[in-house]
């Protein structure tokens, strides 16, 4: 079993090793973490940090027994990990009703 951890404040695709200490910064860009996910792993991502546009695809499948589990890490007191796809756009005025 393995635990991989995301945070989309302090990971690093680059650098990171998807430990607690050196997260990837989203799923999405690790490839290897959704195909290398077996049963009985974890993955987490931290609270309070948010994921705009990103995926999470796992390929692969747990069983009854071990299953894939996603969650979350990090202080209890901070709001779940939140996934948003919408569109933020910034810098203009609506006119006209």
């Amino acid at each position: 079993m393995a635990t991989y951890y995301f945070s989309s404040s302090t990971g690093n695709n680059t650098t990171g090793a998807g430990t607690e200490a050196s997260p990837w910064q989203n799923f999405y860009g690790k490839k290897s973490a959704a195909d290398a996910l077996s049963p009985g792993d974890f993955c987490l991502f931290k609270a309070g940090d948010t994921w705009v546009h990103q995926e999470v695809v796992v390929n692969s499948n747990g069983t009854k027994d071990n299953p894939i589990t996603i969650g979350r890490y990090g202080n209890s007191s901070d709001a779940d990990p939140v996934f948003n796809w919408s569109t933020l756009t910034t810098g203009w005025t609506a006119t006209g009703g």
